[in-house]
């Protein structure tokens, strides 16, 4: 009786419930830990260059490199993409030069010889035409730039060339590729967040113009930084382009929401026997991609559909139910039919991230037009004749990066205690 007394009152049987239900969770990963253990001690797994033995007392870590690279017994890498292309100074010092991760060797006919990847068969992986699909992508992007610097896009990486092996861009002076962005609660920290949002908006808007798609959910791995902290798209390793038949990659990346405006696929009847697949990428896509980005930026959080209050909760009994809801969630967003997005304050472009969420924009031009005015409302001021650029601020003199950390972050503090 006094049992049922406690949980008509309290519901604490309900409480018990919970809390069998996650020892059994936890001894269900238990045995599945154990058993894994058990398969790798049985089948330990093939070792792999750089995972389990790097060489550091030679250039890139004892790696096989194609030539024109910087050789030096301290050369490293100086960024990667998609676990599958290598970003290296090239010997001039001048550009940077990438190529896929599996190579291995050239032959004196130029032929070059790639490692066995088990990951080619299932997401179109070869490297040579993946490569010559990325150098396509680039030669299309500099169409119509050799007239003038004035026609280049300068949120867009220069593209300096290729062999059959590699391609170069050019190398940005700050040396920026991998960074963490700044996280303190300042108004200049919030206007270098509007200005990357701008930015990667005025990028977008001229790669949509020559008919590609970034697909890239994994917006900060694809940007280098110039020496005023202003962002450079670099990598087109998942682009598409409906103009040179070149279908959409596949960049991973488990921490952020996929989009779901997939590729649209049109059927060519040319002959009565005869169909062309034709794959058009959506421009809502990338922009569904930017607002998941700039929703990282203002919050910390990678995912709109996850709250970061509650993340502490995972492990714990609701952990369960969290995850169900995430995933159900993710499921109505795939469909087109989730409403509940979170809204951030004007000035956080809340309303704007919305809208590209939904697929209401229609191209990048319209979201860069939509955020100029938020951004103007909220009493920010924008650089005469450019479109992408906020005035009042010295960048470089407000903030600093730490090579070791990657961490960008502000350095007034630092200056007021010694003026």
């Amino acid at each position: 009786m006094l049992f049922r007394i406690i949980y008509l009152l309290t519901g604490y049987k309900r409480d018990l419930e919970l809390k069998r239900k996650a020892q059994e969770l936890q001894a269900q990963r238990k045995a599945e830990d154990e058993a894994y253990e058990a398969s790798i001690a049985h089948y330990p797994p093939i070792p792999e260059w750089g995972r389990d033995f790097p060489d550091h007392t030679k250039p890139y870590g004892g790696h096989p490199v194609p030539g024109g690279l910087l050789w030096d017994t301290d050369a490293k890498f100086l960024d990667d993409w998609n676990e599958a292309w290598n970003v290296a100074p090239a010997g001039d010092g001048n550009d940077v030069i990438v190529f896929n991760s599996d190579y291995r060797a050239e032959t004196d006919r130029g032929e070059v010889i790639y490692e066995e990847n088990f990951r080619r068969d299932e997401e179109d992986r070869e490297p040579g035409a993946w490569l010559a699909r990325i150098v396509a992508i680039h030669e299309r992007l500099e169409d119509g730039s050799n007239a003038g610097e004035e026609q280049r896009c300068k949120r867009v990486v220069q593209f300096r060339g290729s062999t059959p092996s590699t391609y170069r861009l050019e190398r940005p002076p700050s040396g920026i590729y991998q960074f963490v962005v700044p996280r303190e609660k300042h108004d200049t920290v919030l206007a270098l967040h509007q200005r990357w949002a701008l930015q990667y908006l005025a990028a977008c808007q001229h790669i949509h113009s020559r008919d590609i798609i970034l697909n890239a959910p994994s917006i900060t791995e694809s940007l280098w930084l110039r020496s005023d902290f202003s962002l450079i798209v670099a990598a087109f390793v998942a682009a598409s382009c409906t103009s040179l038949g070149i279908r959409a990659g596949y960049w991973t990346d488990s921490d952020t929401l996929e989009s779901p405006f997939e590729p649209v696929e049109e059927y060519v009847y040319s002959e009565p026997d005869e169909v062309e697949v034709r794959e058009h990428g959506q421009p809502r896509a990338d922009l569904f991609n930017w607002a998941c980005w700039v929703y990282e930026l203002m919050t910390g959080c990678a995912n709109p559909l996850v709250d970061c209050e509650t993340l502490w909760m995972w492990d714990g009994p609701e952990g369960d139910r969290l995850r169900v809801e995430r995933m159900e969630n993710e499921m109505l967003v795939k469909k087109g039919r989730f409403e509940d997005w979170p809204l951030l304050r004007e000035e956080e472009l809340g309303s704007c991230l919305v809208k590209a969420w939904r697929g209401e924009y229609e191209s990048a031009g319209d979201a860069l037009r939509d955020v100029k005015a938020v951004l103007e409302r909220s009493g920010r001021v924008l650089v005469d004749g450019e479109e992408d650029e906020i005035d009042g601020f010295d960048w470089e003199a407000e903030f600093k990066y730490n090579r070791e950390t990657l961490q960008i972050s502000r350095s007034i503090a630092t200056k007021m205690m010694f003026t």
